[in-house]
């Protein structure tokens, strides 16, 4: 009876009926609000007590670094220098001595002395290749046909010395395999100048800040040379040749920047019957030796191109700067 009254009042009054159910709305959804801004406004209030309980915590710490820390942070820093110091040391072998003592001379005398070594080293491979059956091009002469008539500048003759020393060794680790067809020994016509890394970006000089892109990049090492090598020989040989030039016992550091290879053989072999002979079914208790199967591929000679860069590690010019002393905390 009631919600027929109510039916009846709000069809005579509509204005008022709408007003009073948006009414009713309106408390429901700030009712809704409220409750939801009260959850958050209670999870800040226990964020802030907490935070505000570590701040005070930490006001009344010490601040770092204390004698502990900075105890433990110089003891990994003398571990660190210490290894640095030893991979220094390993490296500093790595050095180049120049071909022919130049450093032991005067430099006026440095030209005359290299051509001479020069001269004296390219008839030496091409007497080591003779004897093992090799083959060399006919204008071999180490990669350093300018100076085979004309000796060098000064300034660039131990440079020069220091490649010839690399070049003649890398010449005689390939020539002592036997049969090694060379067909290129050169080096490229521009060679970088001593002390600069021609794999390094060259940093631009510009007026105003640097950026980090800028900025000269120190390394321990310096560019000597590089060397293009062409030549064919055996799988074996190959082998051999790449584990030498990158053992850790080879006396100078040699990089392999591109190495390519390629069959001489366009076609592979034919396949064999690979059955065991009848004569080697014997009884079991007889001795006999073992049926050898035969190698399929592997045996052809590759045509190899090479090219390969000459790094040197020198000691270290700048001091490791040293651990500041502790300060005290005001």
């Amino acid at each position: 009876m009631s919600w027929l009254k109510l039916k009846t009042w709000f069809l005579a009054n509509r204005l008022e009926g709408s007003l009073a159910i948006f009414f009713l709305f309106s408390v429901l959804l700030l009712g809704g609000l409220v409750w939801y801004s009260w959850g958050n406004y209670d999870a800040a209030s226990s964020e802030y007590i907490s935070k505000s309980s570590e701040l005070a915590i930490l006001s009344r710490k010490k601040p770092f670094p204390d004698a502990s820390n900075l105890s433990r942070l110089k003891e990994t820093l003398s571990w660190d220098q210490a290894d640095l110091d030893k991979l220094n040391t390993e490296l500093l072998r790595y050095r180049i001595q120049p071909m022919g003592d130049l450093e032991k001379s005067k430099p006026q005398d440095w030209p005359q002395l290299f051509q001479d070594a020069l001269r004296e080293e390219v008839t030496k491979v091409k007497s080591l290749a003779t004897n093992n059956g090799s083959t060399l091009p006919p204008t071999f002469y180490l990669g350093l046909d300018d100076f085979e008539n004309k000796p060098p500048q000064p300034d660039q003759a131990l440079l020069l010395a220091k490649q010839l020393t690399v070049l003649a060794w890398v010449a005689e680790t390939l020539l002592n395999h036997q049969s090694v067809v060379v067909g290129e020994f050169s080096r490229p016509v521009n060679e970088a100048p001593a002390g600069r890394d021609t794999t390094l970006p060259n940093n631009s000089k510009k007026s105003g800040p640097t950026s980090p892109d800028q900025r000269d990049v120190l390394t321990p090492y310096s560019g000597i040379g590089s060397a293009s090598l062409v030549f064919s020989c055996s799988q074996t040989t190959l082998r051999e040749f790449i584990n030498a030039l990158s053992s850790p016992s080879a006396p100078y550091f040699v990089l392999i920047d591109n190495l390519q290879l390629q069959n001489t053989a366009k076609e592979p072999p034919k396949r064999v019957d690979m059955a065991a002979p009848e004569t080697l079914r014997q009884s079991a208790g007889k001795e006999h030796p073992p049926a050898r199967i035969p190698i399929l591929v592997g045996r052809e000679n590759l045509n190899i191109s090479m090219k390969i860069r000459i790094l040197e590690f020198q000691a270290p010019s700048h001091p490791t700067p040293s651990m500041p002393s502790k300060t005290t905390a005001s």
